[in-house]
């Protein structure tokens, strides 16, 4: 845990909110509407986001729940597959996490995938406990976490199958089995109700493809392809171990088979999923790099040989590190823009953005710096502070009728390709009202940002 605390406190701060986490914020501000909107996904992510935004909108801020449940996470691992396998494994095995790129680079993210990850350790702790001794307070844990994860992510299904085929595995008491199977049909249950109700509708949808699927091993793996294929290897290594292990008891095939579970057979069943909806994103899979690590750790602490037990677990964890490369550049490309805007601002200017969802990070970047000037915003939604994600639509037609308003007019562009989103740009460009009253009066590149500045070319304002 020490590890990763240090490795996530070196990524925090060094970047505006961006893409989805702008969602996240926007929720905050329509929790109601965006559960509606959303169906359920990440439901209840944003109940617990939602009073933490209250005291502030820094990406550091919004950044540490994430940053603590996946500390909470590696610290659970590191217990359970202690429990399984003994104090050095599961030492190594949380070392491991700690040192993996997805895990840092992306876990910390202000999105539910580092607290659905503690809920799936967690659920794996109680279960662990649950098989050991049929501990009451451990039953009760589990069900509770099981439950949450349709409210944490949509694809826990994948999850909670796993948990079902492990428990049908360990051959339990009658009795025993069914208390834990069934707050895991009921989970599934959820799942399947928040599907039918639109919930497949949301998310991110990537091709079937060999670049989705390269895309998918280096981001949950390692960041190269090759180092990436020979970490699957050493993890497949483990994975031969613990199914070779005795199976005399409940707790021997609970050990047997949770780590597989956990990790390979989180993500074989993503990869299955995609088959049916398109679901290879890594970030769908984040809890499987907890289980991955873990099947490192038996790999390289249980074998046969005394020097691969001695020198593999400090050279795997040096080999992940390199892992982290270099740290992301700083990016805060809007807060850049706004002040760029801000302190040019003369009253009666107006703001418009493409596309128009990207007011989102040009209002998140104002609630993380100083007080602003801010023009009205020109188009669809309610005004800038509001961030009415829903309420902003794009329509350049609607946009560039309504230009006519202002003293002068601040179009806001979020690169998407060579140009930024140069369609919707030339059409705003070229409404009648904007061409027959401004003329461009200044351009300016911020990173993925292009704003233009168009003067009124008469006085004169409707």
């Amino acid at each position: 845990m020490a590890l990763y605390v240090v490795l996530v406190a070196l990524q925090l701060g060094r970047r505006d909110l961006l893409n989805d986490e702008l969602y996240s914020l926007a929720a905050t501000h329509h929790l109601a509407e965006t559960v509606r909107r959303t169906h359920g996904t990440m439901a209840l992510y944003y109940v617990v986001l939602w009073p933490w935004a209250r005291l502030s909108h820094h990406p550091v801020w919004l950044h540490l729940p994430s940053a603590v449940a996946l500390a909470a996470s590696i610290g659970v691992l590191a217990r359970v597959v202690a429990a399984w396998f003994g104090q050095r494994t599961g030492r190594w095995a949380g070392m491991f996490a700690a040192a993996s790129a997805a895990l840092v680079r992306h876990g910390v993210e202000a999105r539910s995938y580092a607290l659905w990850a503690l809920a799936v350790s967690l659920a794996w702790f109680h279960l662990h406990r649950c098989v050991a001794s049929d501990d009451r307070r451990s039953r009760w844990w589990f069900a509770a976490c099981v439950v949450a994860m349709p409210l944490l992510h949509g694809l826990s299904g994948v999850v909670l199958v796993g948990y079902l085929l492990t428990i049908a595995w360990c051959r339990l008491p009658r009795a025993l089995a069914v208390r834990l199977s069934a707050p895991v049909l009921l989970a599934l249950l959820l799942v399947a109700t928040l599907w039918a109700a639109g919930g497949h509708e949301v998310g991110y949808f990537p091709p079937n493809d060999l670049d989705s699927a390269r895309r998918f091993v280096r981001g949950l793996v390692f960041p190269g392809v090759r180092p990436a294929a020979l970490l699957v290897a050493i993890a497949a290594a483990g994975a031969a171990a613990v199914v070779r292990l005795p199976t005399a008891t409940a707790g021997d095939r609970l050990r047997q088979v949770g780590l597989l579970m956990w990790g390979p057979g989180c993500t074989f069943g993503l990869l299955l999923l995609s088959a049916v909806r398109p679901s290879m994103a890594f970030r769908y899979a984040l809890p499987s790099a907890l289980g991955f690590a873990g099947l490192l750790a038996v790999a390289s602490t249980r074998s046969h040989r005394t020097v691969l037990t001695r020198l593999g677990p400090p050279l795997l964890a040096a080999g992940l590190l390199v892992g982290q490369g270099e740290l992301r550049l700083p990016n805060h490309e809007w807060r850049s823009a706004a002040h760029h805007v801000s302190v040019r601002y003369r009253p009666g200017d107006g703001i418009a953005f493409v596309p128009a969802d990207a007011r989102l990070a040009y209002e998140a970047a104002l609630a993380a710096g100083p007080a602003a000037h801010v023009p009205h915003l020109v188009g669809t939604g309610d005004p800038l502070g509001t961030f009415d994600r829903f309420g902003s639509v794009d329509d350049p037609a609607a946009t560039g009728a309504a230009a006519a308003r202002s003293a002068r007019l601040w179009v806001v562009a979020i690169r998407a390709g060579i140009e930024p989103n140069r369609g919707m740009v030339q059409e705003l460009l070229g409404h009648p009202t904007i061409r027959r009253r401004f003329r461009v009066g200044d351009r300016i590149e911020i990173g993925d940002v292009t704003i233009w500045r168009l003067d009124r070319i008469s006085a004169e304002v409707d």
